[in-house]
């Protein structure tokens, strides 16, 4: 029960940065603030995340985890090739003006700033890895599934970074397309 807690409690905490960096950047981010808005004290919240860059690894745990799990669940209900590429797509593109799509572009923020820092990285680095291997072996030609990828990518770092981003007719054309060409490309 009290390891239930502690995760609960870290959980909170990290959404709650979540939320702190869409409205005032990761630059922004003050821990005092963060857990003032997960209702904890900052010793709380230190308990969990001793420092910044803690708590911006956790967050970035979080997301690969939060991530993963929704593109399995979409590509549990798919059984043709190249499934993995469109839970994928799914995943990353979480319909404009949901928490999870709110979410994803904190999460952007995050992965941006933290270039800086590769130890930060270094996770994420992992996830894609692990994510672009699984596409390229999923019964798609491995080549085309990256390219999808690959602009799945680049729309979500646009949008994450605020440069550009697509009206929601263009978002959901641009989407839809993806998955359409994501059928297309299994291997014979």
């Amino acid at each position: 029960m009290a390891s239930e807690d502690a995760e609960n409690t870290r959980t909170r905490i990290i959404k709650a940065a979540g939320s702190v960096v869409r409205t005032k950047g990761v630059a922004r981010m003050i821990l005092t603030e963060v857990a003032e808005t997960a209702g904890v004290s900052k010793g709380g919240l230190l308990y969990h995340f001793p420092t910044k860059e803690a708590l911006i690894k956790g967050m970035l745990s979080y997301a690969i985890e939060v991530f993963e799990s929704a593109a399995e669940r979409h590509c549990a209900e798919d059984s043709e090739p190249g499934a993995w590429l469109r839970g994928y797509i799914m995943a990353t593109f979480a319909e404009p003006g949901t928490e999870t799509h709110e979410e994803s572009l904190a999460w952007a923020a995050i992965i941006a700033s933290a270039a800086n820092n590769p130890s930060l990285l270094a996770p994420f680095q992992e996830a894609l890895s692990k994510w672009a291997t699984r596409i390229a072996s999923d019964g798609a030609d491995p080549v085309a599934a990256q390219v999808i990828r690959l602009a799945v990518d680049g729309l979500w770092f646009q949008e994450g970074m605020g440069l550009r981003p697509l009206t929601e007719s263009q978002r959901s054309a641009f989407v839809a397309r993806l998955l359409e060409w994501s059928r297309t490309v299994a291997v014979a």
